[in-house]
């Protein structure tokens, strides 16, 4: 989609950037893809190399949206960030209490690049002031906010309960070719494939503690959230809910990890969005 065009040349927008900013014109060539003596002859007012081209490359270079530049309503916060400590820097809504490891999402993002391809993906993350390559590397973290707003922004999508129960079947991809894949070797039974997730579930994230036991034929998941957790549910404006949900489907398709059938959705007895201390969900299944 093409964005209106500021009413200023792309010269000065972007020299009111620098100024506000504080970029080093060396980062601003490599950022607009310049060479430095032609970055420095615009600056100097010998040149007016400067085109909308290059305010497109330098908003993709910090991981912004490009209309924020155009608009100067950017977070400059967030901008000198990127441009004096680390371009990938997360913006403070998603970096406080950050206990997901990207592992625990990168298989949604996934999921939506073989729906909508990488540039869509890419968009989705930009417009939340995330830059896409943050998810490069599964070890970083990331907090239980972005989950329950990539969730809700999935069903802004038009996702329906079937799409999600797909989601979650997707859940492989997010060790798939990774260190962590060694970590769930094929399991005999589903109570198996339960205890070694549980036992490893701090490869994924740090925000609920999670309590195990087996019937017959089902599997019972108690999932108490820690004080961060708490804090980030109980401060959320919107519909937060849609995570406890989405676990239960999540937790019923995840022992695809360890290559066994995903289960049908987890019947969930308590819930910690209800009022009660704990979440609980019950997944029938055979013993074999």
């Amino acid at each position: 989609m093409d964005l209106p065009k500021s009413s200023q040349t792309p010269s000065k927008i972007i020299r009111s950037f620098v100024t506000e900013t504080g970029i080093p014109l060396l980062t601003l060539s490599n950022a607009c893809e310049l060479q430095s003596i032609e970055t420095l002859k615009w600056w100097s007012g010998k040149s007016q190399i400067m085109r909308f081209k290059h305010i497109a490359k330098l908003a993709n270079y910090l991981g912004v949206p490009e209309e924020s530049i155009l608009n100067a309503d950017h977070n400059r916060q967030l901008i000198r960030r990127r441009i004096f400590d680390s371009r990938i820097a997360l913006p403070e809504i998603y970096e406080e209490n950050a206990e997901s490891y990207v592992r625990s999402s990168s298989y949604i993002l996934e999921y939506l690049h073989l729906l909508h391809g990488q540039k869509f993906v890419d968009t989705v993350l930009v417009q939340m002031n995330i830059h896409p390559c943050y998810f490069d590397q599964v070890e970083r973290k990331i907090n239980l906010r972005f989950v329950i707003d990539i969730l809700n922004l999935c069903k802004t999508y038009g996702f329906t309960n079937k799409d999600f129960h797909q989601l979650a079947r997707s859940v492989f991809l997010g060790i798939e070719g990774t260190s962590a894949e060694t970590v769930f070797p094929t399991t005999e039974t589903y109570g198996e494939a339960y205890e070694l997730i549980a036992e490893n579930s701090q490869l994924f994230d740090r925000n609920f503690e999670y309590k195990i036991t087996h019937g017959t034929d089902f599997t019972c998941i108690l999932a108490t959230p820690l004080d961060h957790t708490v804090s980030i549910i109980d401060t959320y404006c919107g519909d937060s809910k849609i995570l406890h949900d989405y676990r239960g489907i999540l937790f019923a398709a995840i022992p695809s990890l360890c290559r066994l059938n995903p289960l049908e959705i987890a019947i969930r007895s308590r819930c910690y969005f209800s009022g009660d201390k704990v979440s609980e969900y019950k997944i029938m299944h055979s013993n074999k």
